[in-house]
């Protein structure tokens, strides 16, 4: 009878012990909810294990960041011999970054249940990821100037290898476009689902964008650019790969057994 009771106390305390440690490694026995912010906005993340050492991630991201700049390259407007100088015009620029996202994480330290992560998966979200806009002062007597000429849209605002020329409002309007799937790559630290109710996660990776293209309704495709061009034109004329920064919140919603 000791035997038996000894033996029953034994099947008992393994199969706690089974229980306590599977649920967080097994396929979708967990759930965790993460608060994200990052270099391409703030979101909310779920995450759920998949296998031993992987880790199921998906959610979305609100892009916030704007940016308001002045630019002042411009080339001069002829009017009978005479050298016009067009004023400085104010431009703004909204960064489009929100997307949904699915990522997979790689935890190859301590049986899948480490700090250390390697995540892969992709980023969906709009194609144009950068608008630019602005308005021209036609108050300006240069430009009343121009505008009676008839030379408004001779005015051109250079991107990289393009320009956008003014409307005859006196507005102008353009987008960076870029794939709408964006491969993701990245690494970091803290668990998706933390080991008590609440972790933290901090991640360092990037997004491909693809090749960028400028379009607007009033574009000139092809311009060799001169003059002293702003730092922000030279960036988005050259953005293929975004930078993710992330730090994340976590919570773990159900308890281990």
């Amino acid at each position: 009878m000791k035997r038996l009771f000894l033996l029953c106390a034994i099947l008992l305390l393994c199969h706690t012990s089974y229980a306590q440690d599977v649920p967080t490694r097994a396929a979708f026995s967990n759930l965790g909810i993460s608060l994200n912010g990052s270099t391409t906005g703030v979101g909310v993340t779920l995450s759920t294990p998949l296998a031993k050492h992987f880790v199921l991630r998906g959610g979305y991201q609100f892009s916030y960041l704007s940016y308001n700049y002045t630019y002042g390259d411009f080339e001069p407007i002829y009017i009978e011999d005479e050298a016009l100088e067009v004023p400085d015009i104010e431009l703004g620029a909204k960064l489009n970054s929100g997307a949904a996202h699915m990522m997979v994480d790689w935890v190859p330290f301590k049986k899948g249940t480490g700090a250390f992560f390697i995540s892969a998966g992709f980023f969906v979200g709009r194609s144009d990821i950068l608008t630019v806009y602005g308005q021209i002062d036609m108050n300006n007597p240069t430009i009343k100037k121009i505008e009676e000429a008839g030379l408004l849209q001779d005015i051109e605002i250079d991107f990289g290898d393009d320009a956008v020329y003014l409307r005859k409002d006196g507005h102008m309007s353009a987008a960076l476009e870029v794939n709408r799937f964006r491969p993701y790559v990245g690494l970091g630290w803290g668990r998706a689902i933390p080991k008590h109710r609440v972790g933290f996660r901090f991640e360092l990776g990037a997004m491909f964008m693809g090749r960028p293209d400028v379009t607007s309704p009033n574009l000139r495709s092809g311009v060799v650019v001169g003059g002293d061009n702003s730092d922000f034109n030279d960036a988005i004329s050259s953005l293929t790969v975004f930078p993710q920064i992330s730090f994340q919140l976590t919570y773990k919603v159900f308890k281990n057994k």
